[in-house]
């Protein structure tokens, strides 16, 4: 995910889903750690604050209506360019927040 992810949803009435985010890689100010801090809106809401964990499925309740619903991802710290965080690293591609996989389901 660079800079903010977004998810669109479409459901054909309004529902409560559960999200769960599977954290792979977290990139932060100070180079890689296992732990961020994500902002989550859902259609340009406030934000909704969940801790991840690299490693740990992180759960969130969402509310979203009949057509589609946009999801917003944010790791706090904005992203980051690797190789500017770690001397000698080559990777140039922007990167915050690596998720494994990503589900949803009703609750």
């Amino acid at each position: 995910m660079q800079d903010e992810g977004l998810l669109l949803l479409y459901s054909d009435a309004p529902r409560r889903l559960q999200l769960a985010l599977h954290p792979h890689n977290i990139l932060g100010p100070g180079g890689w750690q296992n732990h961020g801090h994500l902002l989550v809106t859902v259609e340009g809401a406030p934000a909704v604050e969940a801790d991840v964990e690299v490693g740990k499925i992180t759960t969130l309740s969402l509310a979203i209506k009949a057509g589609f619903t946009r999801v917003g991802l944010r790791l706090e710290g904005g992203a980051r360019v690797p190789s500017e965080v770690i001397p000698g690293y080559g990777d140039g591609r922007r990167l915050s927040l690596a998720l494994s996989r990503i589900e949803l389901s009703d609750e």
